[in-house]
């Protein structure tokens, strides 16, 4: 039974992991629809043996570590989307200085291109997790463990293509920004209400006007909704 970074769940000792595995900052790539989706793992962890496995971690750095996760981090362990496009050549790792080393590839052909690795063709045949890791400057919280859920992803993916759809209005000049609550996955719950934060300008929501708008009438070649 393994644990986040390859720690036994009954002990702090080291387990017989010969070959750990790292991809930091891996990027998976969907079109929903008509939007372009992202997400960036922070760091994914994939092993061969005692049994195929890999752990998404999503680290967060705080002040003061909270008692249970935040709902919006918890969103953005992007376990159900590794799951959903782990045979899609959806997934891109780079370089440091910025350039693609292996790219529109599946999740099994980049670990073999990389290391050599001969992980399943089925997620199912995979022991996926996801954790998120929470740092203080004296402690270090992990919240999970995560599994895939395909009710949560389709949330996601609604909400992420209101979002684009808005965005889209916004640069064709049919829409400015006027103040709002941020959507649902930037909120944090505090008992049962919900606490709202001050949407800053960039994530205010769009609503219908015909004057002139501040920005170019064409979207970025590279632009997507990522989370």
């Amino acid at each position: 039974d393994t644990c986040l970074l390859a720690y036994t769940r009954t002990s702090n000792t080291w387990p017989a992991y010969p070959c750990l595995h790292v991809l930091p900052q891996l990027k998976i790539s969907q079109q929903y629809q008509d939007t372009p989706l992202q997400a960036h793992l922070d760091f994914t962890l994939v092993w061969e043996t005692p049994i195929p496995a890999v752990r998404v971690l999503e680290v967060k750095s705080m002040g003061t570590l909270p008692e249970s996760p935040y709902a919006a981090h918890v969103a953005q362990v992007q376990v159900d989307f590794l799951h959903t496009l782990w045979d899609t050549p959806a997934s891109t790792v780079r370089n440091q200085d910025g350039t693609v080393q292996c790219g529109n590839l599946t999740l099994p052909h980049l670990c073999k291109a990389q290391w050599g690795l001969a992980l399943p063709a089925a997620p199912e045949d995979v022991s996926l997790e996801g954790w998120l890791l929470c740092l203080s400057m004296k402690k270090v919280q992990a919240f999970g463990h995560y599994t895939y859920d395909a009710a949560a992803l389709e949330r996601m993916d609604a909400h992420v293509q209101n979002f684009w759809c808005a965005l889209s209005a916004l640069h064709e000049g049919s829409c400015h920004w006027t103040p709002c609550p941020m959507p649902r996955a930037f909120t944090r719950s505090a008992g049962s209400a919900t606490t709202m934060p001050t949407a800053p300008s960039s994530l205010r929501v769009l609503t219908s006007h015909s004057g002139t708008m501040p920005f170019s009438n064409s979207m970025p070649s590279n632009a997507g909704a990522a989370f």
